[in-house]
């Protein structure tokens, strides 16, 4: 620097003492300014920049207009005129440059050296210049001025690496703009180029990179392809790393970098790319220079990095460190700067930000304040404006919410007002700014109740949902601001369409919600409170179940510190504190010592007794001391029993005895206390004359107890007494009597009570009626005030549950806050009003979802709980109804400390009351729905057994006649239904649906709760016939939903959603249903316009509907419409839209269905392309993403099927590995992926033979049954799927008793399946397959019929357009083939065809299946063909064997076998006609079925040998050698192979020995010879029948004296006596017991003759399966078990005496055979005639 300021210095003097008229003082100038600005460079300082242009300027003006420097000088004052430009973004700087710019330029020669750096400034300058204007002509006239300056630099100048930088960037420009691709490309060309030819220590190289980084993002950005993205940060990073650590660049380099990190986190959404992004950003700001004019940009970028992180960790650090940046960055930016304004709005934004977060007011003010300046520093026509006015309205609003300013409002109305004004149509804000002024607008209808404002603030909010675009990130937002509004109207009284419609979007919104957004609590409060007010209208369970969910998510993203915490947990004040309990103790010590004083004869003595008892009794309602209580019953009764019968005052005690045995009643439950009370209260009214103006209190009295017996024992009887009682009272009563009230109060109650018994609605307003008349008659003052609004909240709250008015609930609430309010604090009866309105409360919660009123209710509860003493009886009670609201307050804030205090308090409250107790019943009830909605949440069955124990005893403790006994046993069902749907024990179902009966049963006809019993049986019905397949279900089903539907008033809330159960009952059994419901979608989706939101989600319904019928009907036009659908439902669902996963997976099984149906393999492409995407747009811890993976998996499965590309059926297997992990344990479909991933294993292995993919698919098919419950539907079918599996396993291990358990399980599940339930077919099917399987591995002629006739059953019983129908026939035609092969019953065969026939008649052209199906006919035509020899049926069987390899893919894995086949069966046709076109056809097919066989394949030896017989042939014809060098060399390939069976490798040894022998290769074919000789003792095992053992028995007869004569030509005659001996000795062995040795090692080994004998049936057995899948898996046994017996064998003869077993005879015991005499062997072959002599001595 000091250099610098030195050069600076002595320009300066320069300049200074050369004369103005001297032509070197514009060079001095120029220089100098060429100084200054390398300083602002350096430091940053403005004034430098300034200062560098001024002395720029004057060198232009004052150089000679000929002087060949002006034009130089002119390029470089533009360029400093340009950079200023881009500091300021003063636009005069910009025009002048170009000016400038263009003069140098056009003054400049072409063939001057410094044109090209003319040119391209000028360039940068025109692209400068479409940046701010955005006019493609300066775009194009900057290329073309870069291009000429590339053009106009020679190979090796040195800026010609330099230029094209320019070049790239605005070829990128052009290609953002035009979308040509040649530009985008020759960019990136270009500084490909640069990069390559810079050597890697050159110090620009690493500039390069960087710009190479650049246009890598440039395409990612243009083109979205991650790969670009990971090579632009390689890029970057190898920039950075070749940057020197003090390079006065790397701070950009490393900026940059940052930038990319934070676009791949974009892309990939990882949180370590995102901190290694803001790390790196962070490292590069550490660099920079205090005085960089990007300084402030970086500080603004670095704010926004460090706020995103913020949102997404939520950490209070970030943010704080988001706001210094952000103060930072607004200080370093110039007041004047054009960038300032949006960076005051982005720190105001931040700071509001904080003030969401801590509540701070400060900080709330600070962010107007910063916005209020951005506004203010921003021109009226500036496009930023309007969005700086819409954020200061929003935080006006916040404000206005924290104090309640309306002044805040109104200004608030007005900003967005004017925001909204400023922004034009098209502006892609202008629907958030409408909904802005939406919600504003909404509060201001809540503050001043203006109908106006709403109808404007839902106008905004209609044209802000209309303006955006479908796939928009705020859409969400705004749908759930109109949801809003929506509901506020709905609260206002309007129609429920209003809130169904809020519910429905409030939805939709919380479903595109990421779970970690800002707003998610508040938009979970929302819908709460919106399902909460549709329970209350509907009374639907699953509303009040959503809405507590909703809650309870919603509080549990409410940090503890978030200002609207305190809202939702606020509490009522402490209550007013009056009364004292003192002087009613005094006045009790002193009337017992009255009476203690007063003579028992006394006549006062009575009366005395008599007030002691009243004080007691008051004393015990305060205090609720059980003593109090006997001592008053005590007292009251020696005062009657002392009371003469004749006593004027008889009746009056009498009564007062009545009442005290009543409390006692109701404090332990006794029914004797009560029927005690009962006779009292009798005998009080007959002791009463009837005009005595006492008898209608006592009526009163027998009224109420009559009503408590009634409640006891549900004794219809009693209710209408205790009516009639209660009339005759207040009949009794005089208008104007104190009494009159309180007797009004008693016959409302029992009106209430028979409205609650029989639902009678008349009853409910009549009760209204007399407790509103009691209530309005009753003085302020009157002590008996408060219990009356009790009564009367009490009876309104049941009106609410009837109509869902929210009036009624409201209405209920004041009253009982009054009731309470007017209670004193040590009153008796506060805990019950404090009860009483917290139950009202909780009402208004579950309506409403304002959790501030659920934690209200609850401090209610708590206090009327705390308020009660231990003793009192109605402790209990309180106890009950704070452990449902805590249980409800759990499911709304998930906090665990809630749900264990609601059941332990729902434990006391039963605990505490007495066995017989009436309310019993009911307190269990609550303590079992507790449990449930534990169960409900955490998915713990113990939660949910303990609820089913608890409701079963409520329910036996009720008594019959219990008048809330349906909705116990209703509650009881619906729990039952829980536990079948966990478990799948029809037990539970049957249970749940008795139940249900008898509540419904129990119900009076005109009850209004009925109904909804009705729908809920209707529904148990409908899930048993869905088990059963049993039409009687489904035809009960929808007797009860109809029944439903017609109890359910037309104007009910439920009314649509019962009768749209009854449509799908009806559905469920009648296709006309069906139709018709089609017909409504269809006018649905035509009646609504295009644009929409629920078009396409109407359209998805249709095509689900339409697939339904085509599933029943097979209409082919049905099929093909549901795709349709679809697919126009898939296009017009935004990309980002939530539910447009779920309609992908939709589309892609239509597709699916449709490759079923036709074959046709591009369907199966588009539906995988389709659960591709499915699965993409599935977020990853979405519940369907295990769907979606695995019908991809399925999917996938199904290609590989049809083109037997093993990469397919790895695809498909990590796609199922994937959904079996992704599903949750519990998930209710993990044994189905777990299944399905087990098939596919099972193809794995039956591919490759690895035994470890076995073993996986055993061990997914066994955890899928272990997780499938012992009673659950799908049981039975797992169970056989696992035994699939097994059979694989069993059948080649010999484990003949694991077959049996597995045929016994497949036995099983066909029989858990009813006769005509639709998966009954394919269980016979496979129970067929693994019959056969076991009579392949035991011969048990039993199990072969048996598999035929249960594979006869399973084609019956399939539908003849069925699409498994083909498949199931050719099980029949294979097993029916083997029993052919078995009888050699011809009729067998004929039958086999004749299904196989119809398996490929049935089998659309392109199907999959339909290849193998074809192979299968050829071969058992081509076996007819043998027997009958009739040539038709060989022609019939090439035919169909050319069709199977020409419509099997070319590189389908069984295409070579299908290849085989064909050449075998041209071969025959060639030896029947001796037609040498069939024979080369024969060869050239052979030929190519072993060239796609691999080396290794289990049936490529047998392939070989038949190759080789061919060639043979055609060498016997045309005498060409190579055809017999070529078959002697597959014979001998095929020999060598271990996956032949012995009696084979004979065979084909025999075949090259005839060969060898021809062509004289006597060494050759002896060694031949001798190898096969020792195959000898394998070729004949008891495994064979008896003709086979024949065969075998003629093919090696031969062979020991062909070996012999061989051996003897080599002069080996020790070997070829052995040969010879060895021969005949095997085959001897064979005729007489077959056992070769074995009877002896059985009876000294046992072990090892047992397992000798396993593996040779494994290694030896021929193999004649059709299916080429498992006689490929046969083959690779075979090779493994041939492997194993060597071992084996070595292992038998290392034991003592078995040396040579299985070996030929040694030498010297032949030689003691002939101890008599010589022996004279002669040996006579087509290779020789010999004797061999034998003699003790010699051979």
């Amino acid at each position: 620097m000091n250099d610098l300021q030195a050069a600076i210095s002595e320009a300066e003097l320069a300049v200074s003492v050369t004369p103005e008229t001297n032509p070197d003082r514009a060079e001095w100038l120029n220089t100098l300014a060429s100084l200054l600005l390398d300083r602002y460079y350096r430091a940053g300082n403005t004034d430098d920049e300034q200062a560098a242009i001024s002395k720029a300027e004057l060198a232009v003006s004052t150089a000679h207009e000929n002087s060949p420097d002006k034009v130089e000088w002119r390029i470089t004052l533009a360029y400093m005129l340009s950079c200023r430009y881009g500091r300021t973004g003063n636009t005069d700087d910009l025009k002048v440059a170009i000016s400038k710019a263009e003069l140098a330029v056009s003054a400049t020669p072409e063939d001057h050296p410094n044109r090209a750096c003319g040119l391209l400034e000028l360039a940068y300058m025109l692209s400068d210049q479409y940046t701010l204007t955005g006019n493609i002509d300066d775009l194009e006239a900057a290329i073309s001025k870069a291009e000429l300056a590339v053009s106009a630099t020679t190979e090796g100048h040195p800026y010609r690496v330099e230029w094209p930088k320019t070049l790239r960037s605005m070829l990128l420009d052009r290609y953002t703009l035009t979308g040509r691709m040649d530009d985008l490309q020759a960019a990136i060309s270009t500084a490909e180029l640069a990069v390559s030819v810079t050597h890697e220590d050159d110090p620009g190289r690493a500039e390069w990179l960087n710009i190479l980084a650049d246009m890598s993002s440039d395409r990612y950005q243009l083109t979205g392809i991650i790969k670009d993205l990971q090579a632009a940060i390689s890029k970057a990073e190898l920039s950075v790393s070749a940057t020197p650590e003090d390079h006065f660049g790397r701070d950009k380099r490393l900026w940059r970098l940052g930038m990319l990190l934070l676009d791949l986190y974009d892309k990939t959404g990882n949180i370590d790319d995102f901190q290694a992004a803001t790390s790196t950003a962070e490292l590069a700001f550490s660099m920079m220079s205090e005085k960089n004019p990007d300084k402030a940009e970086r500080l603004n970028i670095l704010t926004n990095m460090l706020s995103y992180r913020y949102d997404w960790t939520g950490n209070m650090d970030d943010l704080q460190a988001a706001i210094s940046k952000a103060e930072l960055s607004v200080s370093a930016t110039p007041k004047d700067h054009r960038y300032r304004s949006g960076r005051l709005w982005r720190l105001g934004l931040l700071l509001s930000d904080r003030h969401s977060k801590k509540g701070n007011m400060d900080d709330l003010q600070a962010a107007i304040s910063k916005v209020e300046l951005a506004v203010f520093a921003t021109p009226e026509n500036h496009p930023d404006r309007a969005e700086f006015l819409d954020k200061i309205g929003y935080m006006l609003l916040d404000r206005y919410l924290r104090t309640a300013n309306i002044d805040d409002l109104q200004a608030a109305i007005s900003k967005a007002v004017l925001a909204v004004s400023l922004t034009s149509e098209d502006y892609p804000d202008r629907a958030e700014r409408l909904n802005n002024l939406a919600n504003m607008l909404s509060y201001r209808y809540r503050w001043a109740r203006n109908r106006n404002d709403m109808q404007a603030a839902m106008s905004k909010a209609e044209l802000a949902v209309s303006t955006i675009d479908e796939d928009h990130p705020d859409k969400a937002e705004l749908q759930m601001t109109l949801a809003n509004m929506l509901s506020d109207r709905s609260n206002r009284g309007e129609n429920m369409e209003d809130l169904m419609t809020a519910i429905s979007k409030a939805e939709l919104v919380f479903s595109t919600i990421p779970g970690n957004h800002t707003n998610r609590a508040r938009q979970l409060n929302i819908l709460g409170i919106m399902l909460s007010n549709r329970y209350l209208r509907t009374e639907n369970i699953n509303d009040l179940q959503a809405a507590i969910s909703k809650a309870e998510l919603a509080i549990s993203a409410t940090p503890e510190d978030h200002p609207d915490r305190a809202e939702r947990e606020n509490n009522l004040n402490r209550y007013r504190r009056a009364g004292n309990r003192d002087e009613l103790q005094a006045a009790i010590a002193k009337a017992e010592l009255a009476v203690l004083a007063t003579p028992e004869d006394h006549p006062d003595r009575v009366e005395q007794l008599n007030n002691l008892a009243n004080m007691l009794s008051n004393q015990y309602r305060r205090a609720g001391n059980m003593d109090d209580l006997q001592a008053t019953i005590a007292k009251a009764e020696m005062a009657v029993s002392g009371t003469p019968n004749n006593h004027s005052d008889r009746a009056k005690r009498l009564n007062n005895l009545a009442k005290t045995l009543s409390n006692r009643y109701c404090r332990s439950g006794n029914i004797d206390d009560l029927e005690a009370a009962i006779s009292k209260a009798e005998l009080a009214v007959t002791a009463t004359p009837g005009g005595n103006p006492d008898r209608a209190g006592f009526l009163n009295t027998l009224a109420n107890m009559l009503s408590d017996r009634f409640r006891q024992t549900g004794n219809i009887d009693d209710m209408q007494i205790a009516i009639s009682k209660a009339e005759l009272a207040v009949l009794a009563t005089p208008e104007n009597h104190p009494g009159r009230a309180g007797r009004l109060n008693t016959l409302a109650n029992t009106l209430s009570n028979r409205y609650r018994r029989e639902g009678n609605i008349d009853d409910l307003q009549a009760a209204i009626s007399k407790a509103e008349l009691v209530v309005s008659t009753t003085l302020g003052d009157d002590p008996d005030r408060a219990e009356f609004l009790n009564t009367l909240a009490y009876m309104l709250s049941n009106r609410y549950y009837l109509t869902g008015n929210i009036d009624d609930l409201q209405v209920s609430i004041f009253k009982a806050e009054v009731a309470v309010s007017l209670t004193l604090e040590d009153h008796i009866d506060r805990g019950k009003r404090l009860n009483t309105l917290a139950i009202m409360l909780s009402n208004r919660f579950l309506r409403t979802g304002n959790i501030n009123d659920l934690h209200v209710a609850i401090s209610k509860a708590e206090l009327a709980v705390s308020t009660t003493l231990k003793n009192n009886p109605d402790r209990a009670g309180f106890l009950s109804t704070l452990a449902y609201l805590l249980s409800n307050r759990y499911h709304q804030t998930g906090n665990i400390d809630d749900v264990q205090l609601a059941i332990s308090t729902a434990e006391l409250a039963v605990f505490t009351t007495p066995e017989d107790h009436p309310a019993r019943a009911g307190r269990l009830n609550t303590l079992a729905i507790v449990l449930s909605n534990q169960y409900r949440r955490a998915r713990n069955i113990d939660d949910l057994q303990a609820a089913i124990s608890k409701a079963e005893l409520a329910v036996s403790t009720a008594p019959e006649n219990y008048p809330d006994r349906a909705e116990l046993l209703a509650n009881l069902a619906y729990m039952l239904s829980d536990r079948y749907i966990w478990t799948g024990n029809m037990d539970d179902l049957q249970a749940a649906i008795s139940k249900a009966e008898l509540a419904v049963s129990t119900t009076p006809q005109k009850h209004y709760d009925r109904a909804r019993r009705l729908n809920i049986l209707g529904g148990l019905l409908l899930n048993q016939y869905f088990r059963t397949e049993n039409k009687n279900d489904l035809h009960a089903a929808i007797s009860k939903a109809e029944l439903a539907v017609s109890e359910t008033p037309g104007d009910h809330p439920d009314r649509a959603e019962r009768e749209n159960n009854l449509n799908q009952y009806r559905q469920a059994g009648n296709i006309d249903y069906l139709q018709a419901a089609i017909v409504k979608a269809e006018l649905a989706v035509s009646a609504t316009p295009e644009g929409h939101p629920d078009r396409a989600e109407q359209l998805n319904n249709l095509a689900n509907m339409l697939l339904n019928r085509y599933r029943r009907g097979g209409n082919m036009d049905d099929l093909q419409a549901a795709i349709a659908k679809a697919e126009l439902a898939v296009s017009i669902t935004p990309q980002r839209h939530p539910n447009r996963a779920g309609r992908l997976n939709n589309l892609a099984k239509t597709l699916l269905n449709r490759y079923d149906r036709t074959g046709n393999q591009f369907d199966l492409h588009a539906a995988i392309s389709k659960a591709k995407l499915a699965v993409l747009a599935t977020p990853f811890m979405h519940p369907a993403r295990a769907r979606h993976l695995n019908d991809l998996g399925m999917m996938l499965f199904d290609l590989y099927h049809r083109l037997g590309k093993i990469e397919n059926l790895h695809e498909a297997i990590s796609s199922a590995r994937l959904a079996v992990s992704t599903a949750p344990k519990t998930h209710p479909n993990r044994a189905e992926f777990l299944i399905c991933h087990g098939y596919m294993l099972l193809d794995k292995y039956l591919e490759t033979g690895n035994m470890n993919d076995l073993q996986a698919a055993i061990s997914k098919a066994r955890l899928a049954v272990s997780t499938t419950p012992e009673t659950y539907p799908d049981r039975a079918k797992r169970l056989n799927e696992l035994g699939i599996i097994l059979s694989y396993q069993y059948l080649w291990t010999g484990d003949m008793d694991g077959l049996q358990a597995v045929i016994s399980k497949a036995g099983l599940a066909v029989a858990a399946y009813p006769e005509n339930h639709s998966d009954r077919a394919e269980q016979l099917n496979n129970l067929a397959k693994t019959m056969s399987n076991r009579y392949r591995r035991a011969g048990n002629m039993d199990d072969l019929q048996a598999a035929i006739s249960t594979a006869e059953l399973a084609v019956f019983i399939t539908p003849e357009d069925h699409p498994a129908r083909a498949r199931r026939l050719d099980t029949l035609a294979i097993v029916l083939s083997n029993r052919y092969r078995r009888t050699r019953n011809i009729d067998d065969l004929r039958a086999a065809i004749s299904k196989a026939e119809l398996a490929v008649s049935t089998t659309p052209e392109n199907h999959p299946n339909r290849a193998d199906f074809l192979d299968s006919l050829g071969l058992m035509l081509s076996n007819r063909y043998l027997v009958t020899r009739n040539m038709d049926d060989l022609q019939a069987a090439i035919s169909k064997a050319e069709i199977a390899v020409s419509i099997k893919p070319p590189r389908h894995a069984h295409r070579a076998n299908l290849l085989a086949n064909l050449a075998y069966m041209l071969s025959d046709r060639y030896l029947r006609t001796g037609n040498m076109d069939d024979l080369h056809a024969a060869i050239s097919k052979a030929e190519q079925g072993v060239y796609r066989t691999s080396v290794n394949h289990p049936t490529r030896a047998e392939h070989l040998n038949d190759l080789g017989m061919m060639l043979t042939n055609r060498y016997h014809s045309t005498k060409n050698i190579l055809d017999l060098q070529r078959a002697l060399n597959y014979f001998l390939e095929s020999f060598d192979s271990p996956s032949l069976i012995p009696l084979r490798r004979v065979i084909t040894a025999r075949n090259a020995l005839h060969i060898l022998v021809s062509i004289k290769k006597w060494d050759q074919a002896s060694t031949l010879a001798q190898a096969a000789i020792q195959l000898l003792p394998f070729v004949c095992g008891r495994y064979l029948s008896r003709e086979d053992q024949q065969y075998a028995i003629l093919q090696i007869s031969g062979l020991a004296s062909d070996a012999c004569s061989l051996s003897l030509k080599m002069g080996h005659v020790h070997q070829g006596l052995q040969q010879l001996e060895f021969g005949r000795g095997v085959i001897l062995g064979y005729l007489i017991d077959g056992r070769n040795g074995l009877t002896k090692l059985q009876h000294d080994y046992p072990s090892l003759a047992n397992e000798y004998e396993t593996l040779s049936f494994k290694a030896y057995t021929d193999i004649e399966e059709i299916e080429p899948l498992i006689r490929e898996q046969l083959l690779r046994d075979r090779w493994e078990a041939a492997t194993r017996l060597e071992d084996c064998l070595r292992r038998i003869r290392l034991k003592s005496g078995y040396e040579r077993f299985l070996l030929e005879p040694a030498v010297d015991e032949l030689q003691q055979s002939a101890s008599e005499g010589p022996i004279v062997i002669v040996n006579a072959t087509d290779i020789s005639c010999d004797a061999i002599i034998v003699s003790t001595s010699k051979v």
